[in-house]
């Protein structure tokens, strides 16, 4: 696969829903052809539209409709491709099913998975050509957030790494490149344990969802953008963070099962934004309005460490 320019790539990519239609666009706004693979016939009509909307405020609307293709034919999908993204949900068996999918009409082509916490080497064992399969985790939204971690399996080959990483950055993505493959990588290892603590402190009633939402976002929240925690640990000295540590943790939640507030919400169908109830009431006009303002954010964000 040629890595010196995006122009004469072609990328297929597995799955149209909300992660997938972002991930085709953004590969399709760098000159890549992308073919989408998409199965629903709702999402295969919706998927230009979609595109388009996700990609205007970057004002590259045009060139991710223009280059972005849609089938539910796999061998047209993924016959030629040199790189295969898979963006399905995050079931290892359905995963397991595409990738050997892939593996007919693609066996040549790196397949980079975009699941964000199945272990890369349990999807890799259905493929004829393991050395060839990675992780390549996005973030959502995946066209804003600037940074993909990339990930070996157990028999990913270096040279498959060092090309998607190459790639990577040819479409101005920062690749993040892991040593391993841990259950969750590195993000959402972090993420959900301090969901997991999020969730437990609105458990035992020290705060309701919104006061405990109000102090993330307005105290530690923001200072993540320029410090990580490791980082932030040196910085205020590690005497001190021995001391909060060695007080702090016996008090921290160590559960090893989902919150009740999640397992009840789910039970109930009552799933978030998507059913319009979850553990805070969701309306239309919140839901538009808190996606306008985490693009708008990123945007700002993102554009203003580019210039």
């Amino acid at each position: 696969m040629p890595i010196s320019a995006v122009e004469g790539i072609n990328v297929a990519v597995i799955g149209g829903g909300l992660m997938g239609h972002a991930i085709a666009g953004l590969h399709a706004a760098a000159g890549a052809q992308v073919t989408v693979l998409e199965s629903d016939a709702e999402s295969r009509r919706s998927m230009h539209g979609r595109i388009h909307a996700s990609f205007t405020p970057l004002g590259s609307a045009d060139r991710a409709v223009a280059n972005t293709s849609v089938t539910s034919d796999s061998g047209r999908a993924l016959s030629g491709s040199h790189i295969v993204i898979e963006a399905a949900v995050e079931k290892i068996a359905v995963k397991n099913d595409l990738v050997r999918l892939a593996s007919r009409f693609a066996p040549e082509s790196i397949f980079a998975t975009n699941t964000s916490a199945i272990r890369i080497s349990d999807i890799a064992e259905s493929h004829a050509n393991p050395e060839l399969v990675v992780g390549t985790h996005y973030f959502n939204p995946p066209h804003l957030i600037p940074l993909v971690e990339v990930v070996p399996g157990q028999r990913t080959s270096p040279n498959t790494v060092q090309k998607i990483a190459a790639y990577l950055r040819l479409i101005d993505k920062i690749p993040a490149v892991l040593s391993s493959d841990p259950p969750g990588f590195v993000a959402n290892r972090i993420q959900h344990a301090m969901w997991r603590e999020a969730l437990a402190l609105l458990e035992a009633g020290v705060a309701d969802a919104e006061t405990i939402d109000l102090i993330v976002r307005n105290s530690f929240g923001p200072r993540l953008t320029v410090m990580g925690p490791i980082e932030n640990a040196d910085y205020v000295g590690l005497d001190l963070t021995e001391s909060i540590h060695s007080y702090l943790f016996p008090h921290l939640s160590s559960t090893t099962s989902p919150s009740a507030e999640v397992l009840n919400a789910v039970a109930r169908g009552k799933l978030g934004r998507k059913t319009g109830q979850g553990i805070t009431t969701w309306t239309e006009q919140r839901a538009q309005q808190a996606t306008e303002r985490l693009a708008s954010h990123l945007i700002t964000t993102f554009s203003s460490r580019k210039g």
